[in-house]
């Protein structure tokens, strides 16, 4: 995770990123991030801002929740791959085991699959014809 933190030449000038999300006041930058609004305003005189605060500011920019769109839709689509990966690999379990049993029905009595009437119903009694 830590490879996906902006670095150098990947992380927005303070004016690129304070122009994409609209330029916002001292004061609501300096409660958003817990400083004071002069905090603020010296930075923006400087042109930049400690690292942990364009950090901060840099994840609510479009690049910043564009890079966090692309991290959850590569992620969902890993895990329906593994999903799919683990219900094609029930069903063939599943496809297994039934011929698994097919093949092991003996008729013993404490067979999961054992009809004690079974050989009853297979017996048909004479009929008395003609009388």
């Amino acid at each position: 995770m830590l490879s996906r933190i902006p670095r150098g030449t990947q992380m927005p000038e303070l004016s690129a990123i304070l122009a994409d999300i609209g330029h916002p006041p001292p004061e609501a930058i300096g409660r958003a991030l817990g400083v004071t609004p002069r905090t603020v305003r010296r930075w923006l005189q400087a042109g930049h801002a400690p690292r942990p605060a364009m950090l901060a500011l840099f994840w609510v920019t479009r690049w910043g929740l564009s890079a966090v769109d692309a991290e959850a839709a590569n992620r969902a689509a890993l895990y329906f791959a593994l999903a799919e990966s683990r219900r094609r690999q029930v069903e063939a379990l599943r496809r297994r085991l039934e011929s698994a049993e097919a093949r092991a029905d003996s008729g013993a009595a404490n067979a999961s699959s054992y009809d004690p009437l079974a050989p009853f119903q297979a017996r048909r009694l004479p009929t008395i014809s003609g009388a």
